[in-house]
């Protein structure tokens, strides 16, 4: 960083230079033709200079960006708390949960809690969960008291404008337990969306 904020000063300088140089000229009653020049060529050290600023301004400001999401993510990581997403699918007859932990820590025992549409149904998944590690997926297979797909349930027997929700609940590598809540949306192209609610502590 600190060698461009020199070749800035330097083109700076350089445009100072420049100025003089055409000042004497015409103090001296130089040609017309070399004073032009020297005219055009200040002002595209101008247009330089401001373009390598404007350059440097928003490479600061990326670099602040990025920075500060590192830091939110040292933070999360400092704290042990995985960062646990979902994605729902379904082949029609079963339904699938894609777990993905978009942190950097390792989340184990995993296991899902209610879904609740005004009264509650129990969710489960059908088989066992393996430690899900930090920037890594697994998909699912899960059930729940009715017997055909969560997505056709929601649709057909969620009162309207019901808020539909589930609870993931899992732990870090420490044994501390959280639960994440998620509201259930449907859309119009069949897909089911599990918006990610805030990580409460267990």
């Amino acid at each position: 960083m600190g060698k461009i904020a020199r070749f800035v000063l330097r083109i700076l300088e350089w445009t100072g230079h420049v100025h003089t140089i055409v000042w004497l000229l015409e103090s001296l009653g130089g040609a017309g033709v070399v004073t032009y020049a020297a005219h055009l060529l200040g002002a595209n050290l101008e247009g330089i200079a401001w373009f390598v600023l404007f350059l440097v301004s928003a490479g600061m400001i990326a670099l602040a960006v990025w920075l500060s999401q590192k830091v939110h993510v040292a933070a999360e990581s400092r704290l042990g708390i995985p960062d646990i997403l979902v994605e729902y699918s379904s082949n029609g007859v079963k339904n699938f949960l894609t777990l993905i932990n978009d942190s950097e820590e390792t989340a184990y025992r995993f296991s899902l809690r209610t879904l609740n549409i005004s009264y509650e149904k129990q969710l489960y998944f059908q088989h066992g969960i393996p430690p899900l590690q930090g920037k890594h997926k697994h998909v699912a297979d899960f059930g729940f008291e009715d017997s055909y797909p969560l997505d056709e349930f929601i649709r057909s027997k969620a009162p309207a404008n019901a808020a539909t929700t589930a609870e993931l609940y899992y732990e870090n590598n420490k044994g501390a337990g959280f639960v994440r809540e998620f509201t259930l949306k449907t859309h119009s192209n069949d897909t089911l969306i599990w918006q990610p609610g805030p990580i409460k502590r267990q």
